[in-house]
């Protein structure tokens, strides 16, 4: 058992959690982890995403527009973000970079992640990052963009341990998050990289429903329709194999992610 420790990132608001979600949730929460943070990707479920900490008290809410809906949106989407945010104590989330998506409008995208890191500067909320194939890009980016002083988190994060260095030269606020892929023998560059990373900028995610960890890891979970899914629980078979490639004592690591992520999350987990 692992108590306590934050999943921090998840889409909880998939359809195959739509039919048990109450017994997933509970699954985790048996085994000490006190915190979900469920990310939204677009208006189409903003609003789900906020509802559910009424029902699930340990579900810390983030909205967003991800890279891969900025076409499907009206033209009043940050005006509707902004008050939604303002009106609730949900962080931001997912939002991002992604060159391995075609076809794509480079321009779009870095304009609307633009406007919603200079949102989460604004009102000091932390932002959940999707980067995948545009490392050098975010970096760049950063060079002339405010970010928030509860910092941001590159979710899942796939970049090198030189990327990892790069980037920590910014801000004492950027955190990098790896899920139970990592623990795959053959991702020697992600084992590189979150041996690259400071203490105090790790944290843990399993992206439910995606992202299964190697069999070897965790018992692989089933949607209700028997198709392959990840589940939050499984971040208690996760933190053992994360320990073991870091090299440090299991409650040492468990105690330091909780403390990172009171501070990556400091309006939802007090210490």
């Amino acid at each position: 058992m692992i108590n306590p420790i934050i999943d921090c990132h998840t889409h909880l608001q998939d359809g195959s959690f739509t039919s048990d979600r109450d017994q997933v949730i509970q699954h985790a929460l048996d085994l000490g982890i006190t915190h979900l943070v469920v990310n939204a990707t677009s208006p189409e479920d903003w609003d789900f995403v906020l509802e559910l900490p009424d029902q699930y008290p340990a579900i810390i809410p983030c909205i967003g527009l991800h890279p891969w809906f900025i076409n499907e949106v009206d033209d009043n989407w940050l005006e509707l973000l902004e008050f939604k945010l303002t009106s609730s104590n949900a962080q931001i989330g997912e939002i991002g970079l992604d060159r391995w998506i075609t076809p794509r409008d480079e321009e779009l995208m870095e304009g609307v992640f633009r406007e919603q890191l200079t949102l989460a500067h604004k009102l000091n909320r932390s932002a959940t990052i999707h980067c995948i194939k545009a490392h050098a890009w975010l970096i760049e980016i950063l060079k002339s963009q405010s970010i928030p002083e509860t910092g941001i988190l590159l979710h899942g994060f796939g970049g090198s341990a030189e990327i990892v260095k790069q980037l920590i030269t910014f801000s004492d606020h950027i955190y990098f998050s790896f899920a139970g892929n990592v623990l795959d023998p053959s991702r020697k560059k992600s084992r590189e990289a979150i041996k690259a990373v400071p203490d105090n900028r790790l944290l843990l995610e399993t992206d439910a429903p995606y992202m299964i960890p190697p069999d070897e890891y965790v018992i692989r979970g089933e949607d209700p329709n028997g198709k392959s899914r990840n589940e939050p629980a499984n971040l208690a078979h996760i933190l053992p194999g994360i320990a073991d490639i870091l090299g440090i004592d299991q409650t040492d690591l468990t105690e330091q992610l909780f403390e990172n992520a009171a501070n990556f999350f400091p309006q939802n987990i007090k210490i």
